[in-house]
């Protein structure tokens, strides 16, 4: 029975190189893994059940992509020569690059998923810097900074090196199996999530965090509340769950 992720995923802007191994997994709502450095989507979920954003990544083909998407596929701006490995079924939309209209146009692709929607061919590089090239495609709405990160439930024994990031949102690293901190973002403007862990150090905690920090309460007594507030500054409460 595949585990199932009762939210969304979102891995981007994380400069990963590969995605954890997801593929026994079925994402509820959306699933992010844009502007990263992925030359494979080996490692997605199984299923999701909302968007699928792969854009802005090296990606030459599709292998590996989720069998079913519930909402839009948008693998624009890689690299792909091939689109082998597209998902059986999307619900919604389809979103390319137009340089593929020629080697695969829209007959060829539905031959080979099942598509609820339209078949987006899209060029960015023709895009005047406001302008929308679809629902839901616009270089605008693509954030310059990362906001809400959420890495909860995804098994990990170690986070991505975020150090140089900052969130303007929450951090969610909750339900994994870390044992530290190692790679957390310097600053986070809200709240930091990393109960349900394994942690035996704090070594990693940010040094700003605008909210909250939650931790589960098995730990008050090996970190306690005057310890982690001279690790880091917290504007908000030392949350023990």
């Amino acid at each position: 029975m595949r585990k199932i992720i009762d939210g969304y995923v979102d891995l981007s802007r994380l400069c990963l190189k590969e995605l954890f191994d997801l593929s026994d997994v079925e994402v509820i709502t959306d699933f992010y893994c844009n502007n990263n450095d992925l030359t494979s989507l080996k490692g997605s979920p199984h299923t999701v059940g909302g968007d699928f954003d792969c854009n802005s990544n090296d990606l030459t083909s599709l292998k590996g992509s989720p069998h079913t998407v519930g909402g839009d596929f948008d693998c624009c701006c890689n690299k792909l020569t091939s689109i082998e490995g597209l998902p059986k079924t999307i619900n919604h939309n389809l979103v390319l690059d137009i340089s593929l209209k020629k080697s695969f146009n829209e007959e060829y692709i539905r031959r080979r998923c099942k598509i609820g929607g339209q078949v987006y061919f899209v060029d960015f590089q023709q895009l005047e810097p406001d302008e929308d090239p679809g629902e839901g495609y616009g270089e605008g709405e693509t954030p310059k900074e990362l906001n809400h990160v959420n890495l909860s439930n995804l098994k990990l024994t170690k986070l991505p090196n975020l150090y140089d990031e900052e969130v303007t949102g929450n951090f969610d690293c909750s339900n994994n199996f870390l044992t530290n901190l190692i790679g957390s973002p310097k600053t986070i403007q809200h709240s930091f999530l990393c109960d349900e862990n394994n942690l035996t150090s704090l070594e990693g905690i940010p040094s700003f965090i605008g909210g909250g920090f939650f931790i589960d309460k098995e730990l008050k007594d090996k970190f306690p509340e005057e310890y982690i507030r001279s690790l880091c500054t917290i504007n908000g409460r030392v949350r023990y769950l």
